[in-house]
């Protein structure tokens, strides 16, 4: 990913990404590191090299953050409605809709199969 295709999708998402090799190793998709031997990361080599352990950690962070962002701007909801909420919230059916609202999809590296396949969308 180059530098140009982080600064706008900051910009997209209005946050500045204080270690841009995670943004980018979190937006490579299984199928384009299987394709490349390994990704080179923050001066050490990730075998790994997809989003797939970010995802799971991603998604507790996701799941705090908005925990304590609908606790702090809904005193008044009960602790089942705040569940439902968050359960919407967190949802991948909501998280897709953001995600295409947003064109996150331009951003992934995908790997040649997935791209034929429609994987962007």
């Amino acid at each position: 990913m180059k530098a140009g295709e982080i600064a706008a999708l900051e910009s997209v998402l209005g946050y500045h990404f204080k270690r841009p090799e995670l943004i980018e190793l979190a937006l490579t998709h299984t199928s384009d590191a299987r394709e490349r031997e390994a990704v080179r990361a923050s001066e050490i080599l990730i075998r790994v090299g997809d989003n797939e352990q970010l995802e799971f950690l991603g998604d507790a962070v996701l799941g705090l953050v908005t925990s304590e962002e609908l606790f702090q701007r809904l005193p008044d909801f009960r602790e089942g409605q705040l569940s439902k909420l968050r359960a919407h919230l967190v949802s991948e059916r909501h998280l897709i809709r953001v995600a295409q609202q947003l064109d996150l999809g331009h951003y992934l590296r995908l790997g040649r199969g997935e791209e034929k396949s429609g994987g962007r969308s």
